[in-house]
């Protein structure tokens, strides 16, 4: 699950003390549902921090306070986080382009736009669907745009999309916030259930090799 996944990698690089994880990713042919696949089932029960991507907060000063999506099927969870960290008046999504099959992009793309009516205004920013090197980068180029446009006063990360995805917000957040003096944190929207069968065939399988400094 992404939350475990999320934890799983933080853990092995702070408290182990990994400094090398090599990661296996595969890709599905088609999803069963298409664009009604849903990886999650039945209400959200909790909204909260991934545990160890807590952070810190600044409760003083909220003006300034952005939320980064990474879309993907599960759109509905967008409107949710949306609602919960309601001091954040800046939103963004990034979606996966290029997809993992060329028809889920577009199939993303009518989950991801038809739950918010805010992101019917906005331009979508891109990274690939199995790139979590790429993602990283394009997250940290957001970051770095919207600060010097105005001071950010918590960053609020919210992947959602792929898991290659979800490990680029990793790798962004142990990078860049972790030991930093930013205000930022993974938020997550946790489901009382998850789907146990949603794609068919096999695609291609990647390995990535994440390398940290030991912490």
């Amino acid at each position: 699950m992404r939350p475990h996944l999320m934890f799983l990698i933080l853990y092995l690089v702070q408290i182990v003390n990994v400094s090398c994880i090599k990661v296996l990713y595969s890709e599905p042919d088609d999803y069963i549902q298409k664009e009604n696949t849903q990886f999650s089932k039945g209400p959200v029960v909790e909204i909260r921090h991934v545990h160890g991507y807590e952070g810190s907060r600044n409760v003083r000063d909220t003006s300034g306070d952005l939320i980064l999506f990474g879309s993907g099927y599960d759109s509905e969870l967008i409107t949710e986080v949306a609602d919960f960290v309601w001091s954040a008046n800046r939103k963004e999504q990034i979606i996966g382009f290029p997809s993992l099959q060329a028809d889920m992009y577009q199939q993303s793309l009518i989950k991801s736009q038809v739950t918010d009516e805010y992101f019917k205004q906005q331009k979508p920013h891109f990274a690939p669907a199995n790139d979590p090197f790429v993602t990283a980068s394009v997250i940290s180029e957001l970051v770095e745009k919207w600060s010097k446009e105005r001071h950010i006063t918590n960053l609020y990360l919210s992947p959602l999309g792929t898991k290659a995805q979800i490990i680029g917000f990793v790798l962004f957040y142990i990078a860049e916030c972790l030991n930093s003096q930013m205000d930022a944190g993974i938020i997550f929207p946790f489901k009382s259930s998850y789907s146990q069968e949603t794609s068919i065939g096999l695609s291609k399988t990647w390995c990535y090799s994440l390398e940290f400094p030991i912490i």
